[in-house]
């Protein structure tokens, strides 16, 4: 028994800890008091809980400066405790249970430190940090959303739309990530990005301006058709002819989009052609839903489905 009450001290130094490095500081602070309390000389229980006060109040301090929108503030805070108090060889390092100083930089503490610089790295335009943070948090946790969503972001500041979808899409396919609502969003939105960069630019090929008034637009087509018309390029070279069919046809595109003024308000808006059709579509089935007998004004009780 002797032991055992010996012994006890540096098992809740080494669970506070532990417990403070899976991300719960309050309860690992908790322990640690525990400990220092039963053992009050105890030079593993001070140095730890110590140091674990000190990540708290810097992690408390960093999240409080984002909150304020300080985030180039927020990110040195961020960077003084992960480089000096979850580094290895650091101050959380000491005392009797080294080995957990060694595994406070890959520990989910550390992770989502990481994470939550990401965002404070994109908010002051450093989306390479940010990606660096992400990747470095979910090497340790893996199903880490906020991350997932930070890489996600970082990504799209950098134009790398395709990357953005992919990875989204290998997560959304896994069971937690396809179960999560902010997870499904962002997917949503890289597709959407994506599509949006390779659809055709209509007035580009039109020659006119986004402001350009419906008439621009059909005056524009037609003086473009007239010259990619297939009918003027007959006697041209197989490979010449093809061409001016291609530019021909694209024209043709660019007038159904932009001559309509619905289509045109949904392409303006980011959506390309395919979805632009499917929006559509969908609205007029919504339409003849709500036209059937009880839709049409009467309702079932005046008569009308008599």
């Amino acid at each position: 028994r002797a032991d055992a009450a010996r012994w006890r001290p540096a098992a809740l130094v080494a669970r506070g800890a532990a417990t403070l490095l899976a991300d719960d500081g309050k309860d690992g602070v908790a322990v640690l008091r525990e400990a220092l309390r039963l053992d009050p000389d105890g030079a593993d229980a001070k140095t730890t809980l110590k140091a674990a006060l000190r990540c708290s109040k810097r992690r408390a301090k960093a999240k409080q400066l984002a909150t304020a929108r300080d985030f180039a503030g927020a990110r040195s805070e961020y960077a003084a405790l992960l480089d000096e108090d979850l580094a290895p060889g650091g101050p959380s390092s000491g005392g009797l249970f080294p080995a957990l100083g060694v595994l406070a930089a890959a520990s989910p503490l550390a992770a989502r430190c990481r994470a939550e610089r990401g965002q404070c790295s994109l908010r002051v335009g450093d989306a390479e940090a940010a990606l660096k943070d992400c990747a470095a948090a979910l090497y340790v946790v893996d199903d880490l959303v906020d991350a997932h969503l930070c890489r996600a972001n970082a990504l799209k500041a950098l134009g790398r739309h395709a990357e953005a979808r992919a990875n989204l899409k290998e997560i959304v396919n896994e069971s937690w990530g396809g179960s999560d609502v902010r997870i499904k969003h962002a997917y949503e939105q890289a597709d959407f990005d994506l599509r949006r960069e390779r659809r055709p630019d209509y007035y580009a090929l039109l020659g006119c301006r986004k402001v350009s008034s419906e008439r621009e637009i059909k005056a524009a087509y037609w003086a473009k058709s007239l010259v990619h018309h297939p009918d003027k390029h007959t006697t041209a070279p197989a490979d010449e002819q093809k061409k001016h069919e291609e530019a021909f046809k694209h024209l043709g595109m660019a007038l159904d989009i932009l001559g309509d003024p619905q289509k045109r308000e949904l392409y303006d808006k980011g959506f390309d052609k395919e979805a632009i059709h499917q929006k559509l579509e969908a609205a007029k089935r919504a339409a003849n839903n709500t036209s059937g007998c009880c839709g049409g004004g009467g309702g079932c009780g005046s008569g009308g489905c008599g």
